[in-house]
């Protein structure tokens, strides 16, 4: 309850921009919590940001907003919360090894950007930059690839636990994983396949990110903030394009084969330097010889 300035009396803050606030407030806190390292207490607060940014919670809240003559929370706000909120309980799952909730819960972030709907310019601008107008970030580039980056390793995972999609409900999309019966761990070649998609994609995500050029190079002011911007992007994006590359590599093995190569070639070298040392010292020897029995022919003469 807030009181009003003007005559004293108590008056209610409207209910969309109360539910917007607390869903940013819960999303910022989760994110606090899962960098101090207590995981469960980031899982609650993010939790209760998706529960605030609910459809059906939505609708009611703009209904009773449009009878109190009250806004309605702004859809790409509550869209950009919801997605962050999902999008980081997965990773927070993933450190828990919670592998079929860290899935669902980045494919059902995934779900809210579908593949056919283009990322605004505007959120590809300030997806390095986290300045908004409106206190919440939109969506960009980086932040879809992570979220592929996230059903990519949880379908690892999975396949590395025995486990294969059981089946997918049509109301909500989650989906129910099984453990196979086929013998041996990480035999599941459909989850690797999942995780090869899902990388690959946000590696296409990752090279969409601004190139660091702007028309307004040269300039001050905030043609340089955007270019200096732009700078920050790709330099994310290059960052993370690497990262994506090398999960690929090791998930074809190339990375494991380049490692053993290594190995083998200073294997190699230390092999090979061993004859040389030996060689080396029998050349010495056969010296030393040579010149001990110089000496004890001139001493003879």
């Amino acid at each position: 309850t807030m009181t009003s300035a003007s005559n004293g009396t108590a008056s209610n803050p409207s209910p969309a921009m109360t539910t917007t606030s607390a869903a940013l407030s819960s999303l910022a806190a989760g994110d606090s919590l899962s960098v101090d390292g207590n995981t469960d207490g980031a899982i609650e607060s993010y939790t209760a940001a998706i529960c605030l940014t609910d459809s059906r919670r939505k609708a009611a809240q703009d209904g009773a907003s449009a009878t109190d003559g009250d806004g309605a929370a702004d859809p790409a706000e509550t869209r950009a919360i919801r997605f962050r909120s999902l999008s980081h309980r997965s990773e927070s799952y993933l450190t828990l090894s919670k592998f079929p909730h860290a899935y669902n819960d980045a494919a059902a972030a995934l779900a809210l950007f579908p593949p056919s709907e283009s990322v605004d310019d505007s959120a590809k601008n300030d997806d390095a930059s986290g300045d908004s107008n409106s206190g919440v970030r939109p969506v960009g580039p980086a932040d879809l690839a992570l979220a592929h980056d996230r059903v990519a390793r949880a379908s690892v995972g999975l396949a590395e636990a025995n486990m294969g999609i059981g089946g997918r409900s049509r109301a909500t999309g989650r989906v129910a994983f099984v453990r196979l019966t086929s013998p041996g761990m990480g035999s599941n070649q459909e989850m690797m396949e999942e995780a090869k998609e899902h990388w690959e994609s946000a590696l296409v995500l990752a090279a969409t990110l601004d190139d660091g050029k702007d028309d307004a190079e040269g300039k001050v002011g905030e043609g340089e903030k955007k270019k200096r911007k732009k700078g920050g992007n790709a330099a994310e994006g290059r960052r993370l394009a690497e990262k994506f590359r090398k999960s690929l590599r090791l998930l074809d093995g190339e990375e494991e084969e380049e490692e053993e190569k290594e190995e083998e070639g200073k294997e190699d070298v230390g092999a090979s330097a061993t004859p040389m040392a030996g060689m080396m010292e029998s050349m010495m020897a056969a010296k030393g010889a040579d010149s001990d029995a110089g000496s004890r022919a001139s001493s003879e003469a």
